[in-house]
């Protein structure tokens, strides 16, 4: 039997965000933009605007998917890639703080190991940003959702995280010459879970359970623990004074304060539906790379420049294992940021950051893994 309104009034079947729903063909159909979306009168730069403050459901930060893959779907996935995601991060802390033991300034201490291993945190850096948007460019989803998206507005709004991320990865890779990487990650980590949790309610309005904040609080109280523990004592590495740890520890500490900041943004700009987590990878990888394109003059600025370059010489030639140890650092870090903006996307940032404090213990026990089953000394947890 057929039903009576499909011979008065045929009706089409249009699928939109995972659900069906009908409506008669002779109906205005919406507006389409140029990405093939409905157009709700808004830019991506003001839905994104909303979003960070609240007047929509919040999906990004509350935990809800905001894909239009089935429930059963984006549980697996999230699954998965934490899993990779929790690798790849205890991975490129690891390796990162390898390269810089390989250093033969690494007896020194203080503002002269800052200024030697200037080049090696400026390779390191722009490394990351060159690697992570080579690989996020080979997908043709993310460049022509870019295209469609390169307004002035869109770009000016991908700015701020994109200079932020310079900072931030600067300030990160630098730390790794003054303390430990797990105790650099932890302290990184956890300083921008408590700047996000009081950003979400103090500006998003979002209530925050007393479990919660009970739980950040420990887990602040044993960072502090931690690193108070490693400068007053000095024992956690061989080659790191009291001093060395604890500007390592205020690195990290600004490195986590401007993260926090950038991740709003990130929040934010994935609030489009249609727009691919690793498309804004790549978009933030892109800007970072030629940002960090005007600050190589100001490197020859430096009063240790001589030294800096034979360190990154000693560093990168002299050393057989340096050049395989730093493509493993790529891939790593190329395998954070993409499952960081995956998760961001499809869970929740605060999630994420609950994952990301887990990074240093798999720093740890992949350090005396290694250590331990016998690889080199410089492999030392």
């Amino acid at each position: 039997a057929r039903c009576p309104d499909a011979l008065t009034e045929p009706r089409q079947e249009i699928c939109m965000a995972g659900s069906t729903t009908s409506q008669p063909r002779d109906a205005a159909p919406p507006d389409l933009n140029d990405d093939g979306n409905i157009d709700d009168g808004r830019s991506v730069p003001e839905r994104s605007v909303r979003l960070a403050r609240g007047d929509t459901d919040g999906a990004l930060l509350s935990g809800n998917p905001s894909s239009s893959l089935s429930s059963f779907c984006v549980r697996h996935s999230v699954i998965a890639v934490s899993v990779l995601n929790l690798a790849a991060g205890a991975l490129v802390s690891f390796f990162g703080g390898v390269i810089f033991k390989f250093s033969p300034n690494i007896t020194e201490s203080g503002g002269a190991s800052l200024l030697d291993d200037l080049w090696i945190t400026y390779v390191l850096t722009i490394g990351v940003f060159v690697f992570c948007a080579l690989g996020a460019s080979l997908s043709r989803a993310n460049r022509s959702a870019l295209w469609h998206r390169a307004t002035p507005r869109f770009l000016l709004l991908l700015l701020f995280p994109a200079a932020m991320d310079v900072v931030i990865t600067g300030l990160s890779s630098l730390a790794l010459a003054f303390a430990d990487p797990s105790l650099v990650t932890m302290t990184k980590t956890t300083t921008q879970l408590l700047f996000l949790a009081l950003a979400t309610r103090l500006v998003l309005k979002k209530a925050t359970s007393m479990a919660q904040w009970i739980c950040l609080i420990a887990a602040a109280a044993g960072v502090s623990f931690c690193g108070l523990t490693t400068v007053f004592k000095a024992s956690t590495g061989v080659h790191h004074t009291a001093a060395d740890q604890a500007l390592g520890l205020l690195l990290s500490c600004l490195a986590g304060l401007l993260g926090a900041a950038r991740n709003l943004v990130e929040a934010a700009l994935l609030g489009d539906a249609s727009l691919p987590p690793s498309a804004l990878l790549l978009a933030e990888s892109a800007l970072s790379s030629a940002v960090c394109v005007p600050l190589t003059p100001l490197m020859l600025l430096n009063p240790r420049n001589s030294a800096a370059l034979d360190t990154l010489t000693a560093v990168f030639v002299d050393q057989s294992w340096a050049p395989c140890t730093f493509a493993l650092y790529l891939i790593c870090a190329y395998g954070k940021d993409a499952g960081k903006f995956w998760l961001i996307k499809h869970s929740s940032l605060l999630r994420q950051k609950l994952l990301a404090l887990t990074f240093p213990f798999g720093t740890w026990l992949f350090g005396i893994s290694v250590y331990y089953g016998g690889g080199p000394p410089l492999f030392s947890p």
